[in-house]
C-alpha cells in the first residue's frame, strides 16, 4: 500500500461524499459533508506522511499510538472549527463526511490488493 493510495483515498471519498450531499441536500449539506471529510483527511494525510518519512527507522508501537491520538485530537479540533465556521451545519451530512472518510483506509486496502495480487473480490474461494 503506497502513501499516494492512502492519501488519495481520503480525499476522493471526502469529495465524493460532499458532492453527493450537495446534490441531495443543497450547498450547505455539501459544505458540511466536505468539512467532516476534511476534518479526517487532513490529520490522516499528515499521519500517513509522517509514517512514510519514519518507515526506514521502523516506528515503534508507541509512535503509532501517539500518532493516532494526535490524529483524533486534530480531527476534533477541526470539527469544532468547521462547526463555528459553518454556523449551522447539516449534522447528518457532516457526520456522513466524517464517517465515510474515516473508513477510506479500507478503500485504499482494496485498491492495493487489486494492484499487487489481482482483485481481492475476484479471488477464487473454496468451500
Amino acid at each position: 500500500m503506497t502513501l499516494r493510495t492512502i492519501v488519495s483515498s481520503y480525499w476522493i471519498v471526502a469529495f465524493f461524499v460532499a458532492a453527493a450531499a450537495a446534490l441531495v441536500g443543497g450547498v450547505t449539506a455539501g459544505l458540511s459533508a466536505l468539512a467532516g471529510g476534511v476534518a479526517v483527511a487532513v490529520p490522516g494525510s499528515v499521519f500517513a506522511l509522517l509514517l512514510a518519512m519514519h518507515a526506514r527507522f521502523a516506528p515503534s508501537a508507541g509512535f503509532f499510538l501517539l500518532g493516532e491520538a494526535v490524529k483524533v485530537v486534530a480531527s476534533v479540533v477541526l470539527l469544532i472549527a468547521a462547526v463555528k465556521a459553518l454556523g449551522e451545519p447539516v449534522w447528518l451530512a457532516l457526520l456522513a463526511g466524517l464517517a465515510f472518510t474515516a473508513k477510506a483506509g479500507w478503500l485504499s486496502f482494496v485498491f492495493s490488493m487489486r494492484g499487487n495480487h489481482g482483485s481481492f473480490w475476484a479471488r477464487p474461494h473454496s468451500l
